[in-house]
């Protein structure tokens, strides 16, 4: 009669190799598990992966022990060698999958990576099926990040960390540096300890009070667009953080929102002239220049669509 051991043996023999895709971090952490539970499931060892060695009897530990050391062997051969520092130290295969689980499922900038994917998905150009396909996958990521639990108290955390990570995606961009950091901390911060940073930094910051002068805003305006004359440095370029370009902030991206509708504006010199008053003497020069080319009559210009204003169309249409 075959024994398991003799049987165990036989498999592993020569080099045994889990996948070619070593686990890397979270980025591949999804893949990797779901081929190290095939491989244990077709050794027939998936209990080495959910039981620890101070549940099996007495009588069986020596055989188990045994075993579980060649399977861990096998495990640690599945993952690059940068991370495997991190893991070394776990030597049963229990300890070393569930180690590897809470790196990398816990994993606050993976989330993080996966709820702005989940936010931000859309069909746009591609066919039917692959955007399915796109919604499935990004399914089983969040499941990994975000695992079904019966328990209570876990719900409420993960409710509280899906919410704070929803807290972070659309801050607006001076406050990016405030989010890195945030994803860049040890622990995970509660919702509570990121509304309470968020609001003591709002406090500390100087908000443009309500008898700001129109001029001052025109100038800062022009400063923020990039004039010639203003202090703006390359260094300074706005940037947008769902398609990843220069020059402009997300919520002014073409590719999230579309391009706004094309409307022609009238020239200054005859909207005076279509309300019966007197050009004023700095747009007479312009109102020479139209004269030198084709005859317009004012009254046969549209006047939907255009830009002059809803107070001042209805005595263009006098």
């Amino acid at each position: 009669m075959t024994t398991k051991s003799s049987t165990f043996s036989s498999v592993i023999s020569g080099s045994p190799m889990i996948t070619s895709e070593k686990l890397v971090g979270s980025e591949n952490y999804l893949s990797w598990s779901a081929s190290v539970e095939f491989w244990f499931m077709g050794q027939g060892y998936e209990d080495h992966l959910v039981t620890q060695e101070a549940d099996i009897p007495e009588v069986d530990k020596v055989q188990w022990r045994k075993i579980d050391v060649q399977l861990c062997s096998v495990l640690w051969q599945s993952v690059d060698p940068k991370i495997l520092h991190h893991l070394r130290a776990y030597k049963t295969c229990f300890k070393f999958w569930n180690q590897a689980k809470g790196l990398y499922t816990n994993d606050i900038q993976h989330f993080y990576k996966v709820a702005s994917s989940i936010v931000n998905v859309r069909q746009q150009d591609i066919d039917l099926s692959t955007y399915i396909g796109q919604i499935a996958s990004l399914k089983e990521e969040f499941l990994t990040v975000m695992p079904l639990t019966t328990d209570v108290g876990d719900q409420r955390i993960q409710i509280d960390k899906f919410f704070m990570v929803l807290t972070l995606i659309d801050l607006r961009p001076d406050l990016e540096t405030v989010r890195d950091q945030i994803l860049g901390s040890s622990s995970v911060p509660s919702l509570d300890d990121v509304f309470a940073r968020l609001l003591r930094i709002s406090s500390t910051q100087t908000l443009p009070s309500d008898n700001t002068s129109d001029s001052s805003v025109l100038v800062s305006q022009t400063n923020s667009r990039g004039g010639r004359s203003g202090n703006r440095g390359r260094g300074q370029r706005s940037h947008c953080t769902y398609c990843n370009k220069l020059g402009h902030t997300r919520d002014r991206c073409y590719q999230l929102h579309g391009r706004p509708p094309r409307t022609a504006t009238w020239p200054s010199h005859l909207i005076f002239s279509r309300l019966s008053l007197p050009v004023p003497p700095h747009l007479r020069v312009f109102s020479n220049v139209f004269r030198t080319g084709p005859v317009i009559e004012p009254e046969k210009l549209p006047v939907h669509g255009s830009l002059v204003g809803p107070a001042v169309e209805p005595l263009l249409n006098r």
